[in-house]
């Protein structure tokens, strides 16, 4: 798990409760996704989890309200291979950017498909890694995440 958040961490550049430090010269939106991806991280974490109880796209759509930043279900092995699906929760990113952007807002959708896409390939990549690392599943590595965070001391 270390191993996936130091990854995390260092492509977004962004550590808990560190600042976002506004220049001249500093881009707002790029800013503002920063902003909102450093909120994701505080508030929500980084850490993906494994879903067993996913059946399928319809049964996604009436959990997601429910499920964390990023998510795993479907895992299956086939005949080309290990297959499952690496989610994301938009719902969790809007209830993020609503405190900076009204939905109403002309670039509230554009930001949000934008922050999605980034926290989507960067985590996807950094579990991938930690897959190969450790030569294990997504859904082994999640469960044994999910151990390791209820047997040790809060």
């Amino acid at each position: 798990m270390r191993y996936f958040v130091r990854l995390l961490k260092r492509v977004f550049g962004v550590q808990k409760g560190a600042s976002i430090s506004k220049t001249a010269s500093a881009d707002k939106i790029e800013a503002l996704e920063h902003q909102v991806m450093k909120d994701l991280l505080e508030n929500h974490g980084i850490r993906p989890f494994y879903v067993p109880d996913i059946a399928d796209e319809a049964d996604l759509k009436s959990k997601v309200r429910h499920l964390p930043l990023f998510y795993v279900w479907g895992q299956t092995h086939t005949s080309k291979g290990l297959s499952f699906t690496f989610g994301l929760n938009g719902l969790v990113v809007s209830s993020i950017l609503i405190k900076y952007q009204p939905p109403g807002h002309p670039k509230f959708k554009l930001l949000k498909a934008r922050i999605e896409r980034k926290l989507h390939k960067v985590a996807y990549d950094a579990l991938m890694e930690e897959c190969q690392h450790l030569n294990l599943s997504p859904q082994d590595i999640l469960e044994i995440w999910m151990i390791d965070k209820t047997s040790s001391p809060q």
